[in-house]
This record gives C-alpha cells, sequence and structure tokens, in this order.
C-alpha cells in the first residue's frame, strides 16, 4: 500500500462513516477503517512530538541569542 496523502486518508475515512451512517460495515470495511483511523491518529501525534523539538530548539537557540 502507497502512503495516502493528508487529504486522501480523510477522504477514505469520511467515505467509510458515510457508508456506516447507511448500513452497517462489514468486518473487513470496519478493520479497514481502524486502521486509517490509526495511521491518522500517528501522524497527529508525530506532528505535536515535531511541534515540541522545534519549540524546544527554538527556545534554545533564543536563550543563546540573549545571553
Amino acid at each position: 500500500m502507497s502512503r495516502l496523502s493528508d487529504a486522501e486518508l480523510q477522504a477514505k475515512i469520511a467515505a467509510y462513516q458515510a457508508i456506516n451512517r447507511t448500513r452497517a460495515l462489514t468486518d473487513a470495511e470496519a478493520d479497514r477503517l481502524w486502521r486509517l483511523i490509526h495511521i491518522e491518529t500517528c501522524r497527529i501525534k508525530a506532528r505535536r512530538r515535531s511541534i515540541e523539538r522545534n519549540q524546544a530548539r527554538l527556545s534554545a537557540l533564543t536563550e543563546g541569542m540573549a545571553a
């Protein structure tokens, strides 16, 4: 499976959620939806960690410049 862009990932999740509003998902569809949501959650957490690291680096740089 190739890596989905964020927009593609969100579109696929939305499509499964739309199906789920009209009928129950099959086991395979439910598993696929769970995997897509898991991928999205992991990406969000990774972005948060990246932002925190960048903020820490920026703080260290600005403290060094102030000294």
